[in-house]
């Protein structure tokens, strides 16, 4: 069973028609089959997260969960951020992602979209029982 957290805006349970969810609060993350947790950030969640919103963003990461998967691509985040006129940079997210990794060991994962993350997303939910800590 996956749970979607009640707090996702526009959950990817969309492009999931033929599979059983529920909607809960999750403590920690946006996606949970009960052993491992995803995490969703689009872009603009993705830099405003590792921007003004760094450090609630990191007490989540400390809560812990395993996979962050996100709907775009690095060239996406350097379009995001001219496009808002930031002065964060490209490099400065991948330097962030790079150290998300190595110090927590949470798996990144770019998404060609939002329908791509989706497609991931429940293929790590169905097809994976323990989590990618015990692998």
């Amino acid at each position: 069973m996956i749970t979607v957290d009640t707090r996702e805006k526009l959950p990817w349970s969309v492009y999931w028609p033929d599979n059983t969810y529920v909607v809960a609060t999750l403590s920690t993350g946006d996606y949970s089959n009960g052993n491992i947790l995803i995490e969703r950030k689009s872009i603009t969640d993705l830099c405003n997260s590792l921007g003004k919103g760094k450090k609630r963003f990191y007490r989540e990461i400390e809560r812990g969960f395993d996979f962050l998967i996100i709907e775009g691509c690095k060239a996406d985040i350097t379009t995001h951020l001219k496009y808002v006129n930031s002065r964060m940079t490209s490099q400065y997210i991948m330097h962030c992602l790079k150290e998300i990794y190595e110090d927590y060991g949470i798996q990144i994962i770019f998404a060609d979209d939002r329908e791509n993350a989706a497609e991931i997303a429940l293929h790590i939910l169905i097809d994976y029982n323990i989590s990618p800590n015990c692998l």
